[in-house]
């Protein structure tokens, strides 16, 4: 007998705050009592979607651990429902102000009869129980929206149309968030800045293009970065490896709904007769990567990827040796900033790893004083853009101990290796040889992964290309940081601490 191939009930990619409690149970159980079985993956978004936390202005009450949900699953596996189950819950358990808003008006409509035929279904005891609390279903005149007579209240809005401004909104769940836009985040989201406990869905498949889906996008690097207070569910398939749309293990990994609501069968011919955009983009969830990079492709920046990279231990002839890199990156008020550590390896290719990645840049000085501290004597240098949204935080760097050599002909270990423009064209070009060399491993980030497919490219008056920061719709902040550790090991790895250290070593 052949075994169904089932999906898998785990995201590929899941990150969500620590709680001290979670109503996602409660939400689940009140799907039981309505007679809804819920897959396991529907539960799990559920469960550390809906975590708790104590509420720092009110003692005594809690407020959700994460205001952000996002969720990207391919279609039909069920997402929408997790949907139904959470309007259902705001509703009659939470006491919530609801707006679920799409571009698309029939589905929008589809889910207002189904939560009207839900309530009103007089063979159902749950929702006859639930109907007295009911003031009043209202559906005409363009204006749909259930009343509760606690005040909560359920109301659909058409993206299309301008979508509310003035509202007070405890949950807005935006659906079909590829085709989100600046106008629409602009409209809707500053409606819940008002509420004590306010929370905010994001739910789709992946974005069209890069350029249609960047609010969507920006979510995503929220929730790929960890950031507080945002839950990110992602079921899809690594954009920046080589994909074969026929590996069934990758149906599997990107469709949890797989032997469940979906057959294998149904993915084996849609394989055949589906363009593979389109396979990718609705079977596989496979995330657009910004059109630009010329200079490393996904399948040069694979082959130097080792997940168990790490630098050569220290030994009685030779210590390893460290450098770190660090750069930022912006788009209007929201800045990103990575460090990267480069050193060499037993078999002697260079490492390069991520060590930290996180929103703004006010963190940055204090945490390169911690790596100055930690890797002391065997830290060569500290590789620094000054063009880089880190100046913002660069009058905080002397003070903690993080200084250009006094003597430049003399630099001390840990001293900052200040970029110029010259050297920036110079370590973009050294980087992008060294992954066409293959004489580096990098330890795989799927934030870094990320950088370099989708970073953007722009030709210097020398006919040099590099990276561009400010043309780069992803952050790109892990890329440049780490061609900076590479460039500040290499022009100083033998000349630190001995006092014949060459400028124009960093224009090689």
């Amino acid at each position: 007998m052949t075994s169904v191939m089932t999906g898998s009930q785990t995201p590929r990619f899941g990150h969500w705050p620590e709680c001290t409690s979670t109503k996602g149970d409660n939400v689940i159980e009140l799907a039981r009592r309505f007679g809804f079985k819920l897959h396991d993956w529907q539960k799990f978004v559920l469960r550390y979607s809906l975590g708790e936390v104590p509420d720092e202005m009110n003692p005594g009450k809690k407020m959700w651990a994460a205001p952000q949900v996002g969720l990207v699953v391919p279609r039909r596996n069920g997402k929408t429902f997790i949907l139904y189950m959470r309007i259902l819950a705001g509703l009659f358990l939470f006491d919530e102000k609801i707006i679920y808003t799409s571009q698309d008006v029939p589905a929008l409509e589809e889910a207002f009869n189904w939560l009207e035929d839900l309530l009103l279904d007089t063979t159902n005891p749950q929702s006859v129980l639930l109907r007295k609390k009911i003031k009043k279903i209202w559906k005409r005149s363009g204006k749909w929206e259930i009343i509760l007579h606690s005040g909560a209240c359920f109301k659909i809005k058409n993206r299309a149309k301008k979508p509310g401004r003035g509202l007070a909104i405890d949950l807005l769940i935006i659906d079909e968030a590829y085709c989100y836009t600046e106008e629409n985040q602009a409209a809707l989201e500053p409606a819940l800045s008002t509420r004590p406990n306010p929370q905010i869905w994001y739910v789709s498949t992946p974005p069209l293009d890069a350029v249609t889906g960047q609010p969507f996008t920006r979510v995503r690097e929220l929730g790929f970065n960890r950031t507080e207070g945002m839950a990110w569910f992602e079921w899809s398939t690594d954009a920046s490896k080589p994909i074969d749309i026929t590996d069934r293990k990758l149906w599997r990994q990107a469709n949890p709904a797989l032997g469940f609501l979906i057959r294998e069968s149904t993915l084996a011919s849609d394989v055949k007769k589906w363009p593979e955009d389109k396979f990718k983009r609705e079977r596989l969830a496979v995330w657009p990567i910004e059109a630009g990079n010329n200079l490393v492709s996904a399948e040069a920046w694979n082959s130097v990827a080792d997940p168990e990279s790490q630098p050569a231990e220290d030994t009685e002839e030779k210590r390893t040796l460290f450098s770190i890199g660090v750069c930022a990156w912006q788009v209007k008020s929201k800045a990103h900033a990575a460090v990267t550590v480069w050193s060499e390896r037993e078999d002697g290719l260079g490492h390069l790893e991520v060590i930290r990645t996180d929103p703004g840049v006010d963190w940055v000085p204090e945490y390169l004083a911690e790596m100055k501290e930690k890797y002391g004597e065997k830290l060569v240098a500290i590789g620094i853009d000054p063009q880089s949204p880190l100046k913002a935080a660069a009058f905080k760097f002397a003070s903690l101990g993080l200084t250009i050599p006094e003597n430049p002909e003399e630099p001390e270990f840990g001293d900052l290796a200040v970029m110029t423009g010259a050297d920036w064209v110079a370590a973009n070009s050294q980087f992008v040889s060294a992954v066409e060399d293959k004489s580096f491993r990098h330890r795989q980030f799927d934030p870094l992964d990320q950088a370099v497919t989708g970073a953007a490219t722009r030709k210097t008056t020398s006919g040099i290309w590099v990276f561009d920061r400010a043309r780069s719709e992803v952050d790109i902040s892990p890329l440049t940081a780490g061609l900076i550790a590479r460039w500040a090991y290499v022009t100083r790895k033998d000349s630190v601490g001995s006092g014949d250290y060459d400028l124009s070593d960093s224009f090689c």
